[in-house]
């Protein structure tokens, strides 16, 4: 059994059951929006990260360019956003990660 296989398809059921459902310059995808303001005040692991930022598969995300309009529909309603950065997230070498800016 190949590690790597086994994770990336647990990575795929858990996003496509629990992600946050997302439009990609138009192009429907899912993945998890990460916002530091929404964050609770208690328990929370403190980050350097300021931005918001969204994770995903990196098939999903491949076309993402600096300036794409990224739009997530949330609890909360709608949230748009421009991809300021993207890059692999930490070691995980099938999730990206890209650095948002709310617009």
């Amino acid at each position: 059994m190949n590690f790597t296989k086994t994770l990336n398809r647990i990575d795929a059921r858990l996003i496509n059951k629990l992600g946050d459902a997302a439009l990609l310059d138009g192009a429907p995808l899912k993945g998890y929006l990460q916002t530091p303001w929404s964050q609770p005040d208690i328990g929370r692991l403190p980050t350097n990260l300021e931005e918001p930022f969204f994770v995903g598969r990196e098939s999903d995300l491949a076309a993402a360019v600096e300036g794409s309009s990224l739009v997530v529909t949330t609890v909360q309603g709608e949230e748009s956003f421009a991809v300021i950065k993207k890059g692999p997230y930490q070691d995980h070498r099938s999730m990206v990660i890209m650095i948002l800016r709310a617009i």
